[in-house]
């Protein structure tokens, strides 16, 4: 099972999600970073990357609002 994590300043969100059964999880990613966020992977062994698309076999994907300057 993976875990959809969406961190921001509205509070954090969790989205479980399996390889098959990924809907909800997959168009919350879609959704987000279209409004500019950014999504990695975290995988225990491996470290991590930088995803574009969703994977539904990550054990941990993470989304964060793009940091901005000021």
């Amino acid at each position: 099972m993976g875990m959809l994590k969406v961190l921001n300043k509205q509070g954090d969100m969790e989205i479980p999600f399996t390889e098959t059964d990924h809907r909800q999880a997959k168009q919350q990613f879609a959704k987000l970073l279209k409004q500019g966020f950014w999504a990695y992977s975290k995988d225990g062994a491996h470290g991590g990357e930088v995803l574009r698309s969703f994977n539904p076999s990550a054990e941990e994907i993470v989304l964060l609002p793009q940091l901005r300057g000021g």
